[in-house]
């Protein structure tokens, strides 16, 4: 939600609790019996009118300055207009974050496992009953469409993600085999210019370049068992933490608490400060969403293009003496092969250790989502894998 937005609806609640009344209704009415006829009951009400007029009427409030008694006459429950109108407008603007979450976990576990295990409509509004997308299930690898482990089809992978893995392990081959064709092109050009050299500083270059591709020409039969040597080593390192953390269902708590306010008689401030928790949580689960489905697209066409690398090795080596596709290539692999494995790992520190903490205060659960970003940043630039 933007800053504009949040404070239109800051505004809205100071002037709702400023000029609206408060209201309150009798619940009790004050039946007067007759006194013996008609003389005596004017007598009572001159006498009753004589009382009001010389005593001091007590008056009893509550906490939300509703009247609640008036006399011995008690009024009922006080209600507040301005906390029943912010209470419909947090819901309904509630619709958009919850409907992103929906279609989150549509996309990621919706031909795999079951979403919704409640048995009627309005239990979609119960945390518990939907098996939603969250930060932990991606940066632990529990959601199959987000496997980017493309050499190791599975049982547990989802339709998407089966068909994907095929996808790219098939278009893997077909490069493999054009890379393949152009390495003996590449030596085939470098013999004959070899040849042809006259001068000895170019038969120098090119004893190089022929150097340089038998180096090229071994990356591309030994390329993928280092793609899936890391791939693997990432896998096992989040499998080293105990699957007890991985039922702390910490963000499925913090909506399901925060849904449960919209209908609890909280202050407006409390409404609205869970609200906003509730769409900065949401705002972060579409990043981490966005971010992974980012990766799984990146590391397929880096994993397809791998063998066509090996073959600009010995090029990029020829003419200053770096191989800049190839580096460029081993970086972007690196970093987006590791970036599970550091967010899992920020993940366990910051949000699994203080978790009782976020629960109480959730606005702390989003300091910790900002280190588990910060964290990937300072390990890139740690281990030079920043291409930027």
């Amino acid at each position: 939600m933007s800053k504009k937005l949040i404070l239109s609806i800051t505004i809205i609640v100071i002037l709702f609790n400023a000029l609206l009344p408060q209201f309150a209704f009798a619940t009790d009415t004050i039946k007067m019996e007759s006194l013996e006829g008609q003389n005596a009951r004017n007598e009572v009400e001159k006498e009753t009118m004589q009382d009001v007029e010389s005593t001091e009427i007590p008056i009893v409030s509550d906490v939300w300055g509703g009247i609640t008694q008036v006399g011995s006459v008690v009024l009922g429950e006080a209600g507040n207009l301005a906390t029943v109108i912010v209470r419909i407008i947090v819901k309904i603007f509630s619709f958009i974050p919850y409907s992103l979450q929906l279609l989150m976990t549509f996309v990621t576990v919706g031909d795999s496992e079951e979403i919704y295990t409640g048995s009627s409509f309005t239990e979609y509004f119960d945390a518990s009953k939907v098996n939603w997308f969250t930060i932990e299930k991606a940066v632990f690898g529990q959601v199959p469409l987000f496997n980017v482990d493309f050499f190791d089809v599975t049982t547990d992978d989802s339709a998407v993600s089966s068909k994907l893995k095929e996808s790219v392990a098939s278009w893997y081959y077909v490069s493999l085999r054009l890379a393949q064709i152009l390495s003996i092109v590449t030596l085939i050009y470098i013999g004959i210019r070899m040849a042809m050299a006259s001068n000895p500083e170019d038969k120098v270059n090119y004893k190089k370049m022929f150097k340089n591709w038998i180096i090229g020409f071994a990356l591309l039969f030994t390329l993928h068992y280092g793609i899936v040597i890391i791939l693997k080593a990432t896998n096992f390192f989040i499998s080293l933490i105990p699957t007890t953390m991985l039922d702390n269902n910490f963000e499925t708590e913090i909506i399901g608490k925060t849904i449960d306010v919209f209908e609890t008689e909280e202050s407006i401030w409390s409404i609205l400060l869970y609200f906003i928790t509730y769409v900065i949580i949401v705002g972060y689960e579409v990043y981490f969403f966005l971010k992974y489905f980012k990766r799984l697209l990146t590391m397929g066409f880096l994993v397809i293009i791998a063998p066509l690398i090996t073959v600009t090795y010995p090029i990029d080596k020829a003419n200053d003496g770096k191989a800049q596709a190839y580096t460029t290539w081993v970086k972007l692999f690196l970093s987006n092969a590791f970036m599970q494995a550091v967010h899992a790992l920020m993940y366990t520190i910051f949000v699994f250790s203080a978790s009782a903490i976020a629960l109480k205060a959730p606005m702390i659960a989003i300091v910790f989502f900002i280190g588990v970003i910060k964290a990937e940043e300072v390990y890139n630039k740690l281990f030079g894998l920043s291409t930027k």
